[in-house]
């Protein structure tokens, strides 16, 4: 483990290692229609850039709450370590593997992102996702950062998203751990270890814009919030970056 990492609190644990949120977490984001919709988007953003070759590949889901892509990337034969500081969200987790018979691809590691513990150069591909917003300070997202590229092997992927403060969908619920498109590609670009693969957009729209249209609209709508999210990607309410840790 690198000696220079930084350990840092954020006070966003005590809301999600309550049980009561471990537990509807699902059921309160992905249930409807819209949110169903978005689910299906996320998932495909990791499943997209896993690796094509699971022999021998290590897999790491960096803050994977209620495991939803956990379970994705077990799904697929891919060995997976999820960590977590919630030992709520790792319950739910344990109960799903268990259900589904994935004991034996799924390790649970009790972690926080920014202080992670793991060997560096450990991993072959990373997805940190809905995790950045809820790291409380841009502090503490540039060490999580940081974290996910000294664990991931050279030639190796991370996947992670950001939540944006110029997209008119989080008027009136702007967070300080929100980042622009711009800052976050200063931050991305001050690690020389890593480059941008792709980056792109999801997301002009409201959620409410989704939650609240007639199931017959949403197919529509859903295409124009796509095109739109394409052409000006910079109003997203999230970001999603694909980086390549580069070979020595």
């Amino acid at each position: 483990m690198s000696s220079t990492r930084q350990r840092n609190k954020n006070s966003s644990k005590e809301y999600y290692s309550q049980k009561k949120v471990a537990d509807g977490y699902d059921e309160e984001r992905f249930t409807t229609t819209g949110g169903k919709m978005f689910d299906t988007f996320e998932k495909n953003v990791v499943i997209s850039n896993l690796p094509k070759n699971r022999e021998g590949v290590k897999v790491l889901d960096a803050g994977a709450g209620s495991g939803r892509f956990t379970i994705e990337m077990a799904k697929r034969g891919f060995d997976v370590v999820s960590c977590d500081y919630s030992s709520a969200m790792l319950d739910a987790i344990k109960s799903k593997i268990k259900a589904l018979g994935f004991e034996n691809r799924v390790t649970l590691s009790k972690q926080d992102v920014p202080n992670l513990t793991f060997n560096d150069d450990e991993f072959d591909f990373i997805c940190c996702m809905r995790v950045f917003v809820n790291l409380d300070t841009i502090e503490n997202e540039v060490n999580a950062l940081k974290e996910l590229i000294i664990v991931c092997k050279p030639g190796g992927t991370v996947v992670f998203d950001i939540v944006n403060p110029k997209s008119l969908a989080v008027f009136g619920q702007r967070k300080s751990s929100m980042i622009t498109l711009e800052k976050a590609k200063d931050i991305i670009l001050s690690f020389p270890e890593v480059e941008i693969k792709k980056c792109f957009g999801r997301r002009i729209l409201s959620q409410t814009t989704f939650e609240k249209a007639p199931p017959f609209l949403l197919g529509l709508i859903d295409r124009f919030d796509h095109v739109l999210s394409k052409i000006f990607p910079f109003f997203c309410v999230r970001i999603y970056f694909v980086l390549i840790k580069l070979r020595s």
